[in-house]
């Protein structure tokens, strides 16, 4: 998940609440900050929570697309009604980010769409704050607060209320400057993704060879200026025999010979840099022939490790390789081992994009979580979602994981609201 941190000196609001309020303007837009690090929230029990920044960064988008909710619906046993029924959701969360706008403007920020017309009216004369419904795992006790540390975070609808549990909450009328700026860099990125995606590096195959071709550049074995394929076709002329273009030398493959000579020249590239440079041949099948070609070429230029030099090359040919290059391999064994590693580590990435996106695709068919929201989120809760969502029996408020409970009974109830310093008191 990236953490995007905009930096702002203002809280700055793109509507003027000394305005006149407008009764047939809407819909209505709100924003401020929902919980901030440092803040500490209380169970239904009272048990004192902690949200921590890093935590809030990690959770942040996750209140992106969730809906607004007054005074934490309940049902008639007092369980938590989620999502909130229509008529005690008065608009939408359509953005949310982790912000640091300076001192109390630092957490959790938010904007929302609203279309009732009271809820409005109070938000636009400043008679309301907010109030978060996270789920999230209890982690060990802060030494300092002696809260507990909430892990896991995964914010649900954000609740309209007189008096939120969170110090820092704010409602504000208007929009957010500093979401604003966040959701430009957040239109950057989808872009990036776009123009790789319609290069095909959504699938597999591509990721692995995208995160190759990164560290063959890096490693000098690729000039930034040479295009992989071109290397990949002189693999096929010379290398991928393990002979010299100019030689007279008959290749082993014969002339009767239909074989595929692509796959030909990969299988036999393969068995060279598994058996002489230490790949993994998991790693290699994950990979493209144009990527096989261009390491086969860029390793087999020198030497053989065993003492055999497999392919004829003229001086000239050596001097013009230049593929003699200086690099802190840091604790792997040699530059085989270190170039080994980083494919490993690019199909495990794929593997894992893979999964992120199967993921995905579940929890926004079940739901109404945007796609473009959830790629934000980290993988391990994205697993959790997804693991709630196929639940045989998902109650209400907590299912296994706790639930923060922002809010105080309705009247005729038994608890005194200022035991939890939040919620709407009923009439």
């Amino acid at each position: 998940m990236r953490n995007i941190t905009v930096p702002a000196l203002t809280h700055e609001l793109s509507a003027d609440a000394d305005e006149p309020f407008d009764p047939d303007g809407g819909p209505w837009t709100s924003s401020g900050i929902a919980v901030s690090p440092g803040d500490v929230l209380h169970m239904d029990d009272g048990t004192p929570v902690l949200m921590t920044e890093e935590e809030l960064h990690k959770a942040a988008a996750s209140q992106a697309d969730e809906p607004l909710s007054v005074d934490h619906p309940t049902d008639e046993n007092g369980e938590y009604i989620y999502p909130p029924p229509s008529d005690n959701s008065p608009g939408k969360v359509t953005a949310a980010g982790y912000v640091d706008g300076g001192p109390n403007k630092r957490g959790v920020g938010y904007e929302t769409s609203v279309h009732d017309p009271e809820i409005a009216r109070g938000l636009h004369a400043e008679n309301y704050e907010v109030s978060v419904h996270p789920r999230f795992d209890l982690g060990e006790a802060d030494p300092d607060t002696g809260a507990y540390i909430a892990k896991n975070i995964e914010f649900r609808d954000l609740s309209i209320v007189t008096k939120g549990d969170s110090p820092s909450n704010t409602a504000n009328w208007g929009a957010s400057a500093e979401l604003a700026a966040w959701a430009n860099q957040t239109d950057i990125g989808a872009e990036i993704a776009a123009s790789e995606s319609a290069d095909g590096a959504g699938d597999r195959e591509s990721l692995v060879s995208s995160a190759v071709n990164g560290t063959l550049r890096a490693l000098g074995l690729v000039p930034e200026d040479v295009d992989t394929a071109d290397l990949a076709a002189d693999g096929e002329q010379g290398l991928g025999s393990d002979e010299s273009a100019d030689t007279d030398t008959d290749t082993t493959n014969s002339g009767d010979d239909n074989q595929d000579t692509t796959m030909s020249n990969r299988d036999q590239q393969i068995k060279t840099l598994v058996d002489n440079h230490g790949f993994e041949a998991d790693a290699l099948e994950a990979m493209g022939d144009d990527q096989i070609a261009t390491m086969h070429n860029g390793l087999i230029g020198g030497d053989d490790p065993d003492g055999e030099d497999e392919t004829e090359q003229t001086d000239t040919e050596t001097d013009d390789r230049e593929n003699v290059v200086e690099l802190d391999i840091g604790d792997h064994d040699s530059v085989d081992d270190y170039i080994a590693k980083q494919a490993e580590a690019a199909v495990a990435s794929a593997q894992e994009e893979t999964e992120r996106e199967e993921l995905i695709a579940t929890i926004s068919s079940k739901t109404d979580k945007d796609t473009e929201a959830l790629s934000e989120w980290p993988i391990d809760a994205l697993e959790d979602k997804a693991s709630d969502l196929s639940s045989a029996a998902q109650l209400p408020g907590s299912t296994g994981r706790h639930t923060s409970t922002v809010v105080a009974s309705h009247s005729g109830g038994d608890e005194d609201a200022s035991a939890y310093g939040t919620g709407v008191e009923g009439n």
